[in-house]
């Protein structure tokens, strides 16, 4: 008689696999629900910057300056036409965004006019085109403010082909008359803001908002990739 002296194999208990599949289950169906969750805030998240921005933007007027080119002596010039044409807004008596819209309409030739002079007076014939539009904008940071990317009406100044590089401040509240080379907004400046913005938008647009200037960004990713019909 022969005896084996091997180990009989353990006997695997009939629900141990069902075990594995139920808990595999559980853990996808809980990654799921995290999955719809975590899409649902940020789907909201969305919306809530989206409407930020549309109230911020209906209540600001930009002023938008494209040169020529981006040779440098175009983008010199495109400044030098930006400075001539904010002396003659700087006479504007207008105490709210359509009071300045309603005057660039009646000044429009004088604009016109102001930029030409200047560029006949460099030695250039480029035709100006000056326009008041509604014009999408990327999310950009002014200073240390940051605003939100979406469709703003802004005066438009377009120098010959309007090939090169733009300028832009807000001329409505007007800061484009504040020195930002420091990097920082005037108090000032930013007293004009707070004038026309609720406190939670105007606070959305400030440095000290990080997780907010980071949603704008990602509110601008996602205009790109999901336009508005």
């Amino acid at each position: 008689m022969i005896f084996s002296t091997a180990n009989p194999s353990p006997s695997r208990h009939p629900l141990l696999p069902d075990i594995h599949i139920k808990r595999r289950k559980t853990v996808l169906l809980l990654g799921l629900i995290l999955l719809c969750l975590g899409s649902g805030l940020l789907y909201f998240s969305f919306r809530r910057m989206e409407a930020a921005a549309g109230r911020i933007a209906n209540q600001i007027l930009r002023f938008h300056v494209i040169a020529n080119s981006n040779s440098a002596e175009d983008q010199a010039l495109k400044l030098e036409v930006k400075e001539a044409l904010l002396a003659v807004l700087n006479e504007s008596p207008a105490s709210s965004r359509e009071e300045m819209k309603s005057y660039i309409r009646d000044h429009k030739e004088e604009l016109t006019a102001v930029a030409q002079k200047l560029l006949r007076e460099k030695g250039k014939d480029y035709p100006v085109r000056i326009t008041l539009t509604n014009t999408y904008f990327p999310t950009k940071v002014y200073g240390d403010l940051t605003f939100p990317c979406g469709a703003y009406d802004a005066l438009k100044v377009e120098i010959g082909q309007a090939a090169g590089k733009n300028w832009w401040c807000v001329l409505y509240p007007p800061l484009c008359f504040a020195d930002v080379t420091t990097g920082f907004v005037p108090e000032d400046s930013r007293e004009e803001l707070r004038e026309v913005l609720t406190d939670e938008d105007y606070a959305s647009l400030e440095p000290g908002a990080p997780e907010v200037t980071f949603g704008f960004r990602l509110l601008e990713l996602w205009e790109k990739w999901f336009p508005a019909s």
